[in-house]
């Protein structure tokens, strides 16, 4: 039995110490949750200022938190919600000039945590009238009572028309990746009554305290599409819910609070999800915590006291389970075991538990997650050496890598939102353009955090590389000389080179080679060992091989980390086509037979640009340069170079089939119509579809059958 205190506390100790090991520290728990709410605030950005939709979003769960560990694998959790409609708590919220309205209805026969959403006219606050509804509307229905009520599956046909019937369904959430956990939702701008009670209810009074009360009244209620568990009705109900509620307890906690949640969240994944999956969920373990917090004085939230802590946690939890009753924290009259777990499975979860309680130390040194427990025995002495052991540093270097990689991920879909319309012409992507990099200079003059600022100060640069690169492009294809500001190296590159061999490729277009030819070689020289290839197709990330300098993350702003040291793929819209060498405008038009619509899925945005590693494009652009130059050595070394590149895996990031494409085309322009043939099979063996290979390898039998 383990109910020996300092045994405990021993045990605590070294359990903090490994948390710490792991990657849970204040300073990664601080990197992960300022790199989500940034996140959060560029992607609201481009929702509410792009000119299709008005979307603000927000990223809840663990990774926002700061309470995962890599071990866990945990998903991101997006809420996506729409402000234009309006949510009215009652009818005198009404306020003119909404597209669509929508009044929440609720009585004493609507199950808990649930509603309907009546649909009101947009001209007078009276509800809408089935003749003003259009009769082939599936997302409406008429009740008993007359009433026009919104179904929850409003969304789903919104998604079908986007995404296909390619994104993943499960419970609410609809993703296109199973990394992400997407909901779409409604919200208002005040708490429902269920909601107020948690600032209400009698509690000891120590916490939460009085300043995140205050703070939690002025959040919003959202409204996710899901029917009860129990209902008759499930499609005519909206569940909702207090997201920023949890957050701001959650970012409340002290470090020794949050390591207590995570060892409940390790002891869930490890002992319980294999037996009953995720119906015995993290929000039951968290509600716990929750409440425990409340409850126990914080005097008792020690390193020392870590597991006794747990153990008060999934006290809790057991003692739910005794009752078949697990209440909500924030919202009143709640049972979270209803639809998730049936109530012959409690008694035994509550067995579990109790043994748990009793043999705590046991439990958690047999968790396999992160090696958690074989880092515990190495403590103790048990086991003496580990292989392949990652270190504290190791752990929080991959959490900075992580963070980083997100952060320049939503730059990436930042620039596939701006160039999505093929048809939209280059004058009106400048107009947008334009507008983004104001409304960002106006988002930096009111904002206080200086890691947000830095960020965004970073996209103004990314905005701006795409605005001059379209500009010129406008400038080509109309013969204009291009001004003296667009015909400099933009100083402020975002990264070590795309911004610079976009530069050199406008260059090399309008045929000025040898500063073509100047700006390619200062581009290479400050290339260096600890150099990293960033990409993002097909979900690969390249690590690099050398991560040391992620921790200058910790006291230098990311803009300078980026700058260093990052490179990012150059990617090219065809608003930009005439600032591309022309080999690389095929990439753009890879689609074009029914096979290829087929196999194309909704998330591969990127097939309607020309996208690029910046090594190889490096290297293909020297080549095109010296052989326009006739500098015959150097344009020798460019393609042993590219060559090279392609043979050496360890640098293989993604977008591969685009390599091999100009590597082909070298070998083209050097009458090596074999090498050439051999690069265009090996890059449709590699991707059959989608691959502009095809033009390459059709135009070269054309040229076969003229000669």
């Amino acid at each position: 039995m383990d109910r020996d205190p300092e045994g405990k506390q021993a045990v605590s100790l070294r359990l903090s110490r490994v948390l710490g090991d792991i990657g849970v520290t204040r300073e990664m728990v601080i990197w992960r949750r300022k790199t989500w709410l940034t996140i959060e605030k560029l992607a609201t950005f481009f929702g509410t200022t792009d000119k299709t939709k008005d979307l603000h979003y927000s990223f809840f769960g663990s990774q926002s938190e700061g309470t995962t560990t890599f071990g866990m694998n945990s998903d991101i959790d997006v809420l996506n919600t729409n402000y234009v409609t309006h949510v009215l708590l009652e009818m005198s919220e009404w306020r003119s000039g909404r597209i669509q309205s929508l009044l929440v209805l609720k009585n004493e026969h609507s199950p808990p945590q649930h509603c309907n959403m009546q649909m009101v006219r947009p001209d007078i606050p009276v509800p809408l009238t089935l003749n003003m509804v259009r009769e082939e509307s599936k997302t409406v229905i008429v009740d008993m009572e007359g009433r026009m009520l919104l179904k929850n599956t409003y969304f789903d046909i919104l998604n079908r028309h986007f995404y296909g019937n390619e994104y993943v369904k499960n419970g609410p959430s609809r993703s296109l990746s199973k990394d992400y956990d997407c909901v779409n939702a409604l919200s208002c701008t005040r708490l429902r009554d269920e909601c107020m009670f948690f600032l209400r209810r009698p509690r000891p009074g120590h916490w939460p305290s009085l300043a995140l009360l205050k703070k939690a009244k002025k959040t919003r209620t959202y409204f996710v599409p899901q029917g009860h568990a129990e209902s008759s009705y499930p499609t005519l109900e909206w569940r909702f819910s207090t997201p920023h509620i949890e957050r701001l307890l959650i970012f409340d906690l002290n470090m020794i609070k949050l390591k207590v949640y995570i060892v409940l969240k390790l002891l869930r994944i490890t002992y319980f999800k294999p037996i009953f999956d995720d119906r015995l969920s993290t929000f039951h373990f968290k509600t716990a915590l929750l409440f425990t917090v409340e409850t126990y004085q914080p005097k008792i939230w020690k390193k020392k006291n870590i597991l006794q802590c747990v153990i008060y946690c999934l006290t809790t939890l057991e003692r739910w389970c005794r009752i078949h009753y697990c209440p909500h924290y924030t919202i009143s009259g709640v049972d979270l075991f209803v639809g998730k777990l049936k109530k012959f499975e409690l008694p035994r979860i509550s067995a579990m538990l109790s043994d748990m309680i009793e043999n705590i130390s046991n439990y958690v040194v047999d968790i396999e997650m992160d090696r958690l427990g074989e880092r515990m025995q190495m403590l103790t002495g048990t086991k003496s050496h580990i292989v392949n052991l990652s270190s504290k540093s190791d752990n929080e270097q991959s959490t900075l890598k992580y963070c980083l990689e997100e952060l320049l991920k939503e730059f990436y879909n930042i620039s596939t939102i701006l160039g999505l319309s093929k048809e939209e012409s280059a004058s009106q992507l400048i107009i947008v353009c334009t507008k983004a990099v104001s409304d960002c200079q106006s988002f930096i003059k009111d904002t206080k955090q200086e890691f947000t600022k830095d960020v965004f100060c970073m996209l103004i640069i990314y905005l701006k590389s795409i605005l001059v690169s379209v500009q010129r492009s406008v400038c080509i294809e109309s013969r204009q000389n291009i001004a003296e500001q667009m015909n400099q190296p933009y100083q402020g590159s975002l990264d070590l080179s795309s911004g610079r061999l976009k530069f050199a490729s406008m260059l090399y277009c309008t045929g000025q080679y040898e500063k073509a030819a100047a700006m390619l070689e200062q581009t290479e020289e400050l290339l260096h060992p600890d150099v990293w290839q960033l990409s993002f197709a097909a979900e690969i990330l390249n690590v690099g091989r050398n991560r040391i300098f992620l921790r200058k993350l910790l006291d230098q702003p990311v803009s300078e980390i980026v700058k260093t040291f990052v490179l990012l793929s150059v990617t090219f819209f065809r608003q930009e086509l005439h600032c591309v060498p022309k080999h690389l405008v095929y990439e753009m038009y890879r689609t074009f037979t029914p096979a290829d619509i087929q196999q194309r899925k909704a998330g591969e945005l990127y097939m309607a640009f020309a996208i690029i590693e910046s090594l190889p494009f490096l290297y293909y652009l020297q080549y095109l340069t010296y052989r326009k130059l006739e500098q015959h050595d150097k344009k020798h070394s460019a393609l042993i170079k590219l060559a090279d590149y392609v043979k050496d895996t360890r640098d293989l990031c993604s977008y591969i089939e685009t390599t091999l494409n100009v590597l082909g085309h070298c070998c083209e322009l050097e009458d090596m119509l074999d090498l050439a043939w051999k690069c265009y099979s090996s890059s449709l063996r590699m991707f059959p579809y989608n691959n502009a290979a095809r033009w390459h390898m059709a135009i070269i039998i054309n040229k076969l059958i003229n000669q």
